[in-house]
């Protein structure tokens, strides 16, 4: 089979080798001299690695029980070109670790070749130097690293995964971190298969063929993808998940049809991922009395409250269970409460059961996170969803949603990354499903109020406070978490700022509300020229000039959230200064954005200034076709930063 398909590749590679770069003789071992002595790859001189050559084969085969199996062959050939391109051959091949599926990586090969005195020397990886480990608990990990790297080096890659997890080929990329100069990935496939394909990327393939042959008693279908010069995949800022951006193919089985033999659907409607959760039990762990019975009896009757009561129930959960820190779908309840820690799905069925035997109607909902890409609805498959949240009907009809485990967040107050437009709702008394949008549950808001004054040598004395609402505040709690202590987060603040902080408090740091409240005060120094004092009014700024830069972009543009920002400074100036200069008030808009920014400057009386900014935007995402448009209305915003109050001696 290995020389079938070495021999497949390299009769495909002939169509494609005229149109790459760099031309290659895709053979294992077949480096040439010409390859290592290259210095830089045309495409992209700055790149420190170029991967000249990829090949993915990907074979779905059975035998006559039938049993299937996946087998993936993969070989690759990088070339180093700099220094810090020297561990692109460094690699951590993940596979799982659950005994179903039987996952083994085998026949590592890693070889590297080096130009010395005008001849090839070749080092080879031994195999005591191929190590095999636990990653996680569903997944281990085979890593190694190549022999005798250099600057010029060319290194080849070569293994095979298998799995008895046949349906699942996932994801196969061609574009790498690295520029390809020439991949290709093939897919085969006995016809009784039937496959839903999707493919992706701000790239292109430069062929795509597909060809089938004959065998006993089916046809053996080969899909064959090829692409050359692709870019180096760039990490570009406000992306949750930037392999939507990345070229290449997804496939989700969608039946397998056996004459005679085997018959099975998978996933051919929501309605049918809906009746496998429930088939597997999966609302059982939402609703379960027994287990929560001693709870119960602890959190009492609802009364009139019934924000108040929802909080009293995760209280009360989360005094039992500790969280552990762990995302997950299927809860275990009597498990994690006997052993007083769980995951969050844990967490979630907990207090679902509780609540669903308090009078409410609690349901499990199922999200996609948005660093897994955008949901499509016509990408169905029951393999789609990797977290559960809640969503809570009270008693008087009131509906939010919770994840219940992050002290940061509250009531529709959601993780950033379960924010999305597609979430899937297992009701939990009919047992349907259906698509509900979680996206923007609430009004956000974030409102700075700074008072400055200032001393006749440009000192600055100040004092701010930040309110900050539902999404804005978690934001805040979450910066606080981060840090080891208040004093880390003390730093922080001065470096946002710019200035030395003398006072702080932040009382509401950990409480499981929708509201964040900070007092700062600060010391600072303007800039003093001769009569000449001139201040930054803005003590912050909310955006930075350092996004957005590049002229093009490749990945999808994904804003955490929707958000109002109001910002005001009022200014005392010393007795013996008047003001010499106020900044322009204006106003922008970018209806791409559904985004307004206003600032006003306004003199306040004989020595006070009064400035109030307010930004504001609704649609949190933006096509990379349309970033001109948002390249344009960032710049203007961030010049608004730029802006100076100039005082002059009287």
């Amino acid at each position: 089979m290995r020389k079938g398909i070495i021999s497949l590749l390299l009769m495909f590679s002939v169509t494609s080798l005229m149109s790459q770069t760099i031309s290659v003789k895709p053979k294992p071992g077949a480096v040439s001299a010409e390859e290592l002595e290259m210095s830089s790859y045309p495409p992209d001189p700055a790149a420190s690695a170029v991967v000249l050559y990829k090949a993915h084969h990907v074979m779905v085969s059975f035998d006559s029980r039938p049993e299937f199996k996946r087998t993936e062959t993969v070989f690759k050939r990088y070339k180093v070109l700099k220094e810090d391109g020297k561990d692109c051959a460094d690699k951590a091949i993940l596979y799982l670790a659950d005994k179903a599926a039987n996952e083994m990586v085998l026949n590592v090969k890693v070889t590297t070749y080096n130009r010395e005195n005008g001849r090839t020397v070749t080092s080879k990886l031994p195999s005591n130097l191929v190590f095999k480990d636990s990653y996680s608990d569903k997944f281990r990990q085979v890593t190694f690293s190549a022999p005798d790297v250099r600057v010029g080096s060319v290194i080849e890659v070569q293994y095979t995964l298998t799995s008895d997890y046949y349906w699942d080929l996932g994801l196969l990329f061609i574009q790498e971190s690295y520029p390809v100069n020439q991949g290709i990935t093939i897919v085969e496939y006995a016809d009784f298969f039937t496959f839903n394909v999707y493919s992706f990327g701000y790239s292109s393939f430069s062929e795509v063929n597909y060809d089938e042959r004959d065998e006993s008693f089916y046809k053996m279908k080969r899909d064959i993808y090829s692409a050359h010069d692709i870019p180096a995949l760039k990490r570009e800022s406000n992306c949750f998940y930037p392999d939507q951006a990345r070229l290449g193919v997804e496939y989700q089985l969608r039946s397998v049809q056996i004459p005679g033999s085997f018959t099975r659907d998978y996933s051919t409607s929501w309605q049918d991922v809906d009746e496998q959760f429930v088939s597997n039990g999966f609302l059982k762990g939402f609703n379960s009395k027994s287990d929560v019975n001693p709870l119960l009896a602890t959190v009492g009757s609802v009364g009139d409250d019934e924000v108040a009561f929802i909080g009293n129930v995760r209280k009360a959960v989360l005094e039992q269970v500790k969280w552990n820190g762990n995302t997950a779908l299927f809860p275990n309840v009597s498990k994690a409460l006997k052993e007083k820690t769980g995951d969050s799905a844990d967490i979630c069925g907990i207090m679902a059961s509780v609540l669903n035997n308090s009078g409410f109607e609690c349901s499990p909902v199922l999200v996609k996170s948005r660093s897994r890409g955008v949901l499509a609805s016509f990408q169905i498959s029951a393999d789609a969803f990797n977290a559960v949240i809640l969503k809570i009907k009270t008693p008087s009809g009131k509906v939010y949603y919770t994840d219940a485990a992050s002290d940061s967040g509250y009531l529709d107050v959601l993780p950033v990354n379960y924010l999305v437009d597609k979430a899937r709702v297992l009701d939990i008394k009919d047992k349907a499903g259906h698509f509900e949008d979680i996206s923007s549950r609430t009004r956000n808001t974030y409102t700075q109020r700074a008072v400055l004054n200032v001393g006749n040598d440009g000192s600055i004395n100040g004092e701010c406070r930040v309110v900050a609402m539902n999404q804005s505040a978690k934001s805040e709690k979450l910066s606080y978490s981060d840090c080891r202590n208040e004093d880390d987060f003390i730093g922080v603040i001065e470096r946002r700022y710019g200035v030395e902080v003398s006072g702080f408090d932040f009382p509401d740091k950990t409480e499981w509300s929708p509201k964040a409240t900070m007092t700062i005060k600060f010391n600072d120094e303007a800039d003093v020229s001769g009569d000449y004092i001139y201040i930054k009014p803005f003590l912050n700024k909310f955006h930075s000039a350092h996004e957005f830069q590049d002229p093009v972009r490749q990945s999808l543009i994904d804003f955490p959230y929707p958000e109002t920002i109001k910002y005001s400074c009022s200014l005392f100036v010393p007795a013996d200064y008047a003001i010499e200069q106020l900044p322009e008030s204006k106003g922008i808009s970018c209806p791409l954005l559904g985004a307004k920014a206003i600032v006003k400057y306004v003199p306040s009386g004989e020595n006070g200034i009064t400035m109030t900014f307010v930004y504001s935007f609704a649609n949190t995402r933006v096509d990379p076709a349309d970033y001109a448009e948002l390249r344009a209305f960032w710049a203007d915003l961030c010049s608004f930063y730029d802006a100076t109050i100039v005082l002059k001696k009287k």
